[in-house]
């Protein structure tokens, strides 16, 4: 007994000092960064390019990641098949919104914030779809570029360009805007957010996946993951994480009236099988789609978002 309890006040102890140290790196950063426009961070952004070379070791620091895309990609396939296309005008002038749904991501334009290396950007292009990945760390941008240059077939569909989204003109509309384990990095979400939508065309859908705000995603994703080597040392503060309900009302504050969020959907990882998988429940891993509609004149509907996540279709899909 006198082990155990050793064993936890030792726990106890590190967890303690921890969040201190957190809560002194955070408040720093903030004061570092409250002059800026942008939403970037810049020892994030350091921290990430400090990793640049590992970004496509499927045995290092950002396995999970490699692991993701059995997610990942499907989601935004789902997301793509659902999305409306953009209204053109009929013979009269008048706008004619379809709702038939895309089969593939052929034609469909994605911008990939927070890009990295290109894990992401990479299997969508290879779907069709035509890729913006977008990072501030010029050395991610590098390995990116370097590892997509292998296939000739992605240089006409994946760009990459070093900066931050808010830097994009207001011109620039995609069908489907991700940022993909970028939201706990950053130093200003609500305005990460804002930009996340504005980027967004009527009819299209931003897609966020992001750690929640609990004891177990502190105890597990940071403390444990960065101790048995599933995430890089310091790559996480706990502050930064957020809940699946206040990042749902950051989307719905950013453009009242035209922003709902369609499906807010767990995702959990076992570190011995290398997979993740969709569940009921969002204790650590969770993902939030929103729709931006194609008529903002309409009143919000607060209900819908409210509503609870369909159970996952039989082939294992959450939309």
């Amino acid at each position: 007994n006198s082990e155990i309890e050793k064993m936890m006040t030792c726990c106890s102890y590190r967890c303690t000092r921890r969040l201190l140290q957190d809560g002194q790196r955070l408040a720093l950063s903030q004061a570092r960064n409250a002059s800026s426009s942008s939403s970037i961070n810049d020892e994030e952004v350091a921290k990430f390019s400090s990793l640049s070379a590992k970004w496509w070791d499927p045995r290092g620091e950002f396995a999970p990641l490699h692991h993701m895309n059995a997610l990942r990609v499907p989601l935004v396939q789902e997301v793509a098949a659902n999305i409306v296309r953009t209204p053109s005008p009929t013979s009269d002038g008048n706008a004619n919104a379809t709702t038939e749904p895309r089969p593939t991501l052929k034609g469909m334009k994605v911008l990939d914030i927070g890009c990295g290396g290109g894990l992401l950007s990479e299997p969508l292009a290879r779907l069709g779809a035509s890729v913006l990945g977008l990072d501030a760390s010029p050395r991610s941008i590098d390995v990116a570029l370097h590892h997509s240059s292998v296939d000739p077939s992605l240089a006409d569909r994946l760009q990459y360009r070093c900066g931050a989204a808010e830097d994009l003109p207001t011109s620039s509309q995609f069908d489907i805007v991700i940022a993909s384990e970028v939201i706990e990095h950053v130093h200003d979400q609500a305005s990460f957010v804002k930009t996340c939508c504005r980027l967004l065309r009527a009819g299209g859908a931003v897609v966020f996946t992001t750690l929640n705000k609990t004891c177990l995603s502190y105890g597990l994703g940071i403390v444990v993951a960065e101790a048995v080597g599933l995430a890089p040392a310091g790559a996480h503060e706990w502050d930064k994480f957020i809940s699946p309900d206040d990042l749902g009302l950051l989307v719905m504050n950013s453009a009242v009236g035209a922003m709902r969020v369609e499906l807010s959907r767990g995702m959990a990882y076992n570190p011995f099988m290398q997979r993740w998988s969709w569940s009921a429940e969002a204790p650590i891993n969770y993902c939030l789609v929103a729709s931006k509609r194609l008529s903002t004149a309409t009143e919000f509907d607060v209900s819908a978002s409210g509503a609870s996540p369909p159970p996952p279709a039989e082939n294992g899909s959450p939309v």
